[in-house]
């Protein structure tokens, strides 16, 4: 979680308005449904603590027990037999790591050493040569793992995949508008605002005063910078994002936006843009011309633009 940024703006006060929330996946989860009937709403509550639980059982790379977490600690050598659904989440991040030319990259070094994290010192190896997708190998219904010490790490994918599935519940549901936020970090709309009009969200920047104000139909945003943590009483930025490229921790303080219809493809490429080189930064802007993306760097936000990255 970057912090406390995304609420909906102007709910009407005379309307009805059910909230749902929930701690899942490592994050606080909050579905916003206006007009609904409170005991259909906890149905759909229901219905959505289920999507999330089985979600996180499935790619929480912090238990052993999950699917993620069988392939990390046995996929190595002759690889693991994986669900159909697993196969197809592994095929997708394998997709989007060519499209953003390596910028999103699930593989890391399998380090337990917490300390390094929160220094910011957690640099791979020197004698290694960087992990990538390519050190994973998809066949049939097994998945492999090719070098020794890799894990897999579907943190913020899993996030997306988990929204798309809470969104797809609800459109099904019938439901034609609310506002659903996945760690303050990942925000989804169904729909227009009850008024009619589009949400209206104001995205605050690293500098008081500075806001970003986008207006959202059916569409997601994704959120990535440092994140905020509590070390000897103090509040410290802490690193947690690696760029590809050097195999480092991004530790400049910035933030990285994307918006996209699809809150999966918003989730990945937020935090691609935040691991990526310029070059990637350009494959990406290429490669997605309908999703729109934002930084706040030094004076505010900016909007990334392929004239703006050749500069």
């Amino acid at each position: 979680m970057v912090g406390d940024y995304f609420y909906p703006k102007k709910i009407l006060p005379a309307l009805k308005v059910s909230e749902h929330s929930c701690y899942a996946m490592g994050t606080r989860f909050l579905m916003i449904l206006p007009g609904i009937d409170e005991s259909f709403a906890g149905v759909l509550g229901s219905e959505v603590n289920m999507i999330l639980q089985h979600e996180e059982q499935r790619m929480s790379r912090f238990r052993n027990n999950s699917e993620l977490g069988i392939i990390n600690r046995y996929g190595f050598g002759s690889g693991v037999s994986v669900s159909a659904e697993m196969k197809l989440i592994l095929q997708t991040c394998h997709t989007f790591y060519l499209k953003t030319a390596g910028a999103f990259n699930p593989v890391i070094f399998n380090s337990d050493d917490k300390s390094l994290a929160i220094s910011g010192n957690a640099d791979y190896p020197s004698n290694e040569s960087l992990p990538g997708f390519d050190d994973v190998l998809i066949d049939e219904d097994r998945v492999r793992i090719c070098r020794k010490g890799l894990a897999l790490d579907l943190g913020g994918f899993g996030k997306g995949w988990a929204m798309e599935k809470v969104l797809a519940c609800l459109r099904i549901n019938g439901i034609t508008s609310a506002f659903v936020s996945f760690g303050e970090s990942l925000i989804s709309m169904v729909g227009n605002h009850p008024m009619g009009n589009p949400w209206q969200m104001d995205i605050p920047g690293l500098i008081e005063g500075q806001t970003l104000n986008l207006k959202l139909s059916d569409e997601s945003i994704s959120l990535s910078g440092l994140k905020s943590k509590r070390l000897n009483q103090q509040v410290v930025k802490v690193p947690h994002i690696i760029q590809s490229s050097t195999g480092k921790f991004v530790t400049h303080d910035i933030l990285t936006l994307a918006r996209s219809e699809l809150p999966l493809k918003a989730e990945i490429l937020s935090t691609a843009l935040m691991a990526a080189d310029n070059s990637q930064k350009t494959a990406i802007l290429q490669t997605f011309p309908d999703d729109e993306f934002f930084e706040f760097r030094e004076i505010g936000w900016s909007r990334l633009k392929m004239e703006t990255l050749q500069t």
